[in-house]
């Protein structure tokens, strides 16, 4: 998966905080779990969104201002620019700058995986039921792929 996935992260923030603050443009596609406790907000046209439980960001290509308050615990993906494109059906310009549920992407899987990633012991082991989810969805895409692939990762 190191092909497509430039890195795992985790955020947890403590019972009481709250922090508003800016992304800065990534031009990557990212998924983002809530395992637990209130979900972030991405604030798009002015507006803060709506609570996602899992949600697909980006590509970013401005700078995206969110904020968090209250405990949480975030599991994130972040995929190399255009490398995400096995998972969505529709073009990948249409997520721009945007923050979009991602069950209304990928379907109930999704739901499936977020259950697991909450019950999952450690983040290894997150890693490890992103990495089966995501290689049944690459067996599926192998044309896709074929497109990707010509695609460089990235300029490292």
């Amino acid at each position: 998966m190191a092909k497509y996935i430039k890195c795992y992260y985790t955020l947890e923030c403590e019972l009481n905080a709250q922090m508003e603050d800016q992304a800065f443009a990534t031009g990557c596609i990212e998924v983002m779990f809530t395992l637990s406790g209130t979900p972030w907000q991405t604030k798009i046209n002015g507006d803060f969104t709506k609570d996602f439980q899992h949600r697909t960001v980006g590509p970013i290509l401005q700078p995206l201002t969110f904020r968090i308050a209250g405990q949480s615990e975030i599991f994130g993906i972040r995929f190399y620019p255009a490398a995400a494109a096995f998972l969505l059906k529709e073009e990948i310009h249409q997520f721009n700058n945007n923050v979009f549920d991602l069950t209304s992407v990928l379907g109930n899987s999704i739901s499936e995986l977020h259950a697991q990633l909450q019950d999952a012991p450690s983040t290894k082991r997150r890693i490890e039921l992103v990495d089966a989810y995501l290689l049944k969805k690459l067996a599926a895409h192998t044309k896709t792929l074929n497109r990707i692939d010509l695609v460089p990762a990235s300029n490292e």
